[in-house]
């Protein structure tokens, strides 16, 4: 099988799925560093847990289970964790209430947004994915998981994009959802 020699490597190499998350949720926590106490970690797992059992019903059983984590960040850089070590404090809190077990999860990323005020890369997504997040008031992480065959068992991907819509309007009224390309602080929340 030939594979296409334009776009980035990473584009070539990724595992097909939908672009539709089967879940979608914000955690307004800011993740532990590296070098945090276990008690900083815990405290960081239970937010992750909670907030997990608020939108999963029973974990995923399939295994096409893959997670982004997207994390904004008040924290200067310095002083912050560094992208790749939030991933597995996330993960392991996910385990046995997202997913049975996390051999089942295949592929991981992950991302900060700096909201320092630093220079930052563009973002580009919808604006219902990014309006709570960089605007928490603090650092929120937002927890993307996919699985075609969990977004099938709750209706396919218009029906949950239609629910998340709905959830959106109602959390966020006259913000209208829509596709933009704009600099995380664009977002910020103003500051008096």
């Amino acid at each position: 099988m030939a594979m296409p020699e334009d776009g980035p490597l990473l584009d070539r190499l990724k595992f097909r799925r939908s672009n539709i998350p089967a879940y979608k949720f914000v955690v307004r926590h800011r993740p532990p560093s590296a070098n945090s106490s276990s008690d900083s970690r815990e405290v960081y797992k239970e937010a992750v847990a909670s907030r997990a059992r608020q939108e999963i019903a029973q974990p995923i059983a399939s295994r096409d289970v893959q997670v982004e984590v997207t994390w904004a960040s008040h924290t200067r850089e310095g002083s912050r964790a560094d992208v790749d070590n939030i991933l597995k404090p996330t993960l392991d809190a996910l385990n046995n209430l997202a997913y049975a077990d996390d051999k089942q999860v295949h592929a991981v990323s992950s991302m900060v947004i700096d909201l320092t005020g630093a220079p930052v890369l563009p973002i580009a997504g919808h604006v219902e994915d990014l309006v709570e997040l960089l605007n928490a008031h603090g650092d929120a992480v937002q927890i993307a998981i996919f699985s075609d065959t969990r977004l099938a068992e709750l209706g396919g991907a218009q029906l949950v994009e239609e629910r998340r819509r709905i959830d959106h309007m109602n959390r966020f009224p006259g913000n209208v959802g829509f596709t933009t390309t704009a600099s995380a602080t664009d977002y910020s929340p103003k500051t008096t």
